[in-house]
C-alpha cells in the first residue's frame, strides 16, 4: 500500500493575509494549450452536455466545450458547420475582438477524422476521448492528427497519474485530462477496482509536470461538484476543469429536455458514455463479456448556464480574496492544502439549515 490519495472532501485551504479586498479585482483568464479562455470550465463531451449550441453558449460565457463524438455521420457534419459558420462569424472584420474557442472530440479510430477534415481550416483544437489515455493506442491517433492538422491545440487522455500525464506530453500534446473514475454518472473505480480521486491525481500531474519541466496543460476532469472543488482543481495544479453532471442540469446543454405536466418540472435523462443505455442505442448492445462502466439517470432541468458559471466563477474569484490572489498562478502558488477529519466536511456545509 501507499500513501493515501486524498480527494476534494479530505482537505480545505488555509486562509491568509491578504491585500484583495473585493471579489472584482481577481483575474481568472487561462489558458488550455494554445485555447484562451476567460474563465477556466470546459463542458464535457457526452451527448447529454455538448453539442455545437452549447459550445456556443459556453464560449459567449468565456469558457468552451468539446464537441461529443456519438453522432451519425450526417449528424456529425451538422453540427461542426454550426461551428464553422460561427467561427467564420467571429473572424468577420466586423466581429475579431470575439473570442470563439472550441474543440472536436475523436475516438482512436480514424472514421472521425476523415469527416473532420473537411472542417480543418476552422477547428481551433481535437480532443483524444479515451477511457485510458496512457495507452499505446493513442500513439497513431496523435501521429495522424498531426499530419492531418499540424497546428490544432490538441488535448488528450483521460489519465490519472504524473507517469501517464508525461506518457502524454512527450507525444507533443498540448493539453491533458485528468482523472479517471470521478464522474457522477461513472462506475469505473466500482466495476474495475481502478482509479484514482480527481485532486490527488491533478497533484500528482502538476508535480511530475513541475519536475520535468513539461509543457502540457492540466484539464481537471470529474467528480465537480461545488465551486470550492473548481478552487480546489487549480490549486492542485489544473488550469481549467471539465465538467458534465453541473452542467447536464442547463437548459442550454445537449440532450432531450422534457416536461412533466404533473409536477410542473422539466428534466433530462443524463447518462455515462460507457453506459448500457448508450451501448444499446448506439452499438445494438453490449459486447459479449464486457461490462458497463457508467450509468443513466433522470435529473431535473432548472439553471440557466450563464447562473452556473457564474457561482462557479464567482466562488473562485471569492476564494482568491483569501489567499492574496489576483490570477490564477498566484491562487496555485499562495493558497495551502490542509488535510481535515470527516467531521469538517459536515461542519462545512450550512448545518445551520438543517432540521
Amino acid at each position: 500500500m501507499t500513501k493515501k490519495a486524498q480527494c476534494f472532501d479530505d482537505v480545505l485551504l488555509v486562509p491568509t493575509y491578504t491585500t484583495v479586498l473585493s471579489r472584482t479585482e481577481p483575474v481568472i483568464k487561462t489558458k488550455v494549450g494554445r485555447l484562451e479562455l476567460d474563465v477556466p470550465l470546459i463542458s464535457s463531451p457526452m451527448d447529454t452536455v455538448t453539442d455545437a449550441n452549447m459550445i456556443i453558449k459556453m464560449s459567449e460565457l468565456g469558457g468552451t466545450g468539446v464537441l461529443h463524438r456519438f453522432y451519425s455521420d450526417f449528424d456529425y457534419d451538422k453540427e461542426l458547420n454550426k461551428l464553422r459558420e460561427k467561427k467564420i462569424f467571429s473572424l468577420h472584420k466586423d466581429h475579431k475582438d470575439e473570442k470563439f474557442n472550441f474543440s472536436v472530440s475523436v475516438g482512436a479510430d480514424k472514421k472521425s477524422l476523415d469527416i473532420i477534415e473537411r472542417y480543418s481550416d476552422y477547428i481551433d483544437s481535437i480532443t483524444i476521448d479515451l477511457a485510458n489515455g496512457h495507452s499505446s493506442i493513442i500513439v497513431d491517433q496523435i501521429k495522424r492528427i498531426k499530419g492531418l492538422m499540424p497546428n490544432a491545440n490538441l488535448i488528450a487522455g483521460n489519465v490519472a497519474t504524473g507517469e501517464g500525464f508525461r506518457f502524454l506530453s512527450d507525444l507533443g500534446v498540448d493539453a491533458v485530462r485528468v482523472g479517471i473514475g470521478g464522474g457522477s454518472i461513472c462506475k469505473t473505480r466500482i466495476m474495475t477496482g481502478f482509479g484514482l480521486p480527481t485532486l490527488y491525481s491533478v497533484i500528482d500531474c502538476y508535480n511530475t509536470k513541475r519536475k520535468y519541466n513539461l509543457s502540457a496543460s492540466i484539464i481537471a476532469d470529474g467528480g465537480i461538484r461545488y465551486p470550492s472543488d473548481l478552487v480546489k482543481s487549480i490549486v492542485g495544479g489544473a488550469d481549467a476543469v471539465m465538467c458534465g453532471g453541473i452542467f447536464a442540469k442547463t437548459f442550454e446543454s445537449a440532450g432531450q429536455v422534457i416536461y412533466d405536466d404533473k409536477t410542473h418540472t422539466h428534466y433530462k435523462y443524463y447518462r455515462g458514455m460507457a453506459s448500457e443505455e448508450v451501448q444499446n442505442e448506439l452499438r445494438g448492445g453490449m459486447k459479449e463479456g464486457t461490462c458497463a462502466e457508467g450509468v443513466q439517470h433522470k435529473i431535473k432541468v432548472n439553471d440557466n448556464l450563464k447562473d452556473v458559471i457564474d457561482e462557479l466563477s464567482g466562488g473562485l474569484k471569492s476564494a482568491m480574496t483569501y489567499c492574496n490572489a489576483r490570477n490564477l498562478e498566484e491562487l496555485r502558488r499562495n493558497a495551502k492544502f490542509k488535510l481535515v477529519t470527516y467531521s469538517s466536511l459536515s461542519e462545512s456545509h450550512a448545518y445551520g439549515t438543517r432540521r
